[in-house]
């Protein structure tokens, strides 16, 4: 590699943090959901939001847009609707609406790291496996701030959703019998 010790230091701590972001993504439930509708073809809809929050001119009366102040935004990101589990079952559900936001320039760059990265286990295992080192060709930032063009372009809290307050008693939760009695009944059976 032909780096200093310090150097050295930074770039195993750079790409340590980005791989943490990373993980992140992949272990977030809501990126998760969205991945699996688009996916299935669950009607992800493209398209980012804008969420702000002012207060009432007076009670009643809406913040007028000048006086809202926008928590998060984006052009890009996407739309999809989750099941929620009522009493923990299987059976009873409902719908909610969630938002994420995206940014593209973001992930150009953890791409392009993510590239490096691969690039960087072949050619370990090359190395370690008999090639010479002079064919073993290694990937990372010119600088230690190159690492952080990620941080900074990350969208801040970029997921939202609407959650629906759902009020049900006992009696209207259904069971397996419910639905399948109901199916018989709507072909006739």
């Amino acid at each position: 590699m032909g780096n200093t010790p310090e150097e050295t230091q930074w770039i195993k701590e750079g790409f340590g943090r980005l791989w943490f972001i990373f993980a992140h993504d992949f272990t977030n439930d809501k990126l998760t959901k969205e991945y699996n509708n688009a996916k299935h073809g669950l009607r992800t809809r493209p398209g980012g939001y804008s969420f702000a929050f002012g207060l009432e001119e007076s009670e009643g009366i809406p913040a007028s847009p000048e006086r809202m102040q926008t928590v998060t935004s984006s052009d890009f990101g996407s739309a999809y609707f989750t099941r929620e589990k009522i009493k923990n079952n299987r059976i009873n559900f409902y719908i909610n609406e969630q938002f994420v936001n995206w940014n593209p320039t973001a992930l150009y760059h953890g791409l392009n790291f993510l590239s490096a990265s691969i690039n960087n286990v072949v050619s370990s295992l090359r190395f370690l496996n008999g090639a010479s080192a002079s064919t073993c060709n290694f990937s990372y930032p010119i600088t230690r701030d190159d690492f952080d063009v990620i941080l900074h372009n990350i969208v801040s809290e970029g997921y939202f959703g609407i959650e629906y307050q759902v009020s049900y008693s006992q009696s209207m939760l259904l069971n397996k019998k419910d639905v399948i009695q109901s199916y018989s009944e709507s072909i006739g059976c």
